[in-house]
């Protein structure tokens, strides 16, 4: 099996790369290992440390953001363009944790009056950050005086803190706002299957 150096760099907080999709499937084919001269950068959006490295550089963003060729070899992204075999377009819902829920959507049965019955709220809000699109607060204000919406997230909070399980959070909900950070043609990260996932229509 053919031996591979690699380097993880400018993730987002919290990123396992030991632990990530992309490192299983190059597992499949090579022997992987984690090195500070490495033969492939796998680098996001948050820094510009992958400057420092030698290499072929690989681009995976969950943001909307276009990769740029001139400082990347390679992308993988949400948009929706043909770069020959230098991009990929893998939307973040089919990436690593996110995956699951997406093969539970496919997969799962349909559910009866029971089920819905013991949806007990009317909506939920879960952000964690005020970034994004106006329009996405402000509809949550609004929807707000017609009844009350729970805000399960860091920003807006009306639940106490911050919520530790959000399906569980979202499932007791008929429906859940789900808008993106922005309208960028293409983007489409977990909300649309974090509400799906846990029966809620999304709005």
């Amino acid at each position: 099996m053919k031996k591979i150096r690699i380097k993880f760099t400018d993730f987002w907080n919290g990123y396992s790369p030991e632990n990530s999709m992309i490192v299983r499937l190059l597992k499949e084919r090579y022997d992987v290992e984690f090195s500070e001269t490495p033969d492939y950068i796998f680098c996001s959006c948050f820094g510009d440390t992958y400057k420092k490295y030698d290499g072929i550089r690989i681009f995976f963003t969950g943001e909307c953001i276009t990769p740029n060729f001139n400082d990347y070899d390679y992308g993988i992204g949400f948009d929706l363009l043909d770069f020959g075999d230098r991009y990929l377009r893998y939307p973040l819902y089919l990436f690593d944790y996110y995956y699951d829920k997406y093969a539970t959507i496919l997969n799962r049965e349909p559910v009866g009056p029971e089920f819905l019955a013991t949806k007990t709220e009317f909506c939920n809000f879960v952000y964690s950050n005020n970034y994004g699109a106006e329009e996405r607060e402000e509809f949550f204000h609004l929807l707000s005086k017609y009844k009350h919406v729970l805000s399960g997230g860091r920003w807006l909070n009306n639940v106490g803190g911050p919520v530790k399980d959000k399906l569980a959070f979202q499932s007791q909900c008929k429906f859940s706002i789900a808008f993106e950070n922005q309208l960028y043609y293409g983007y489409t990260t977990e909300k649309l299957v974090d509400e799906l996932a846990a029966h809620i229509v999304p709005i």
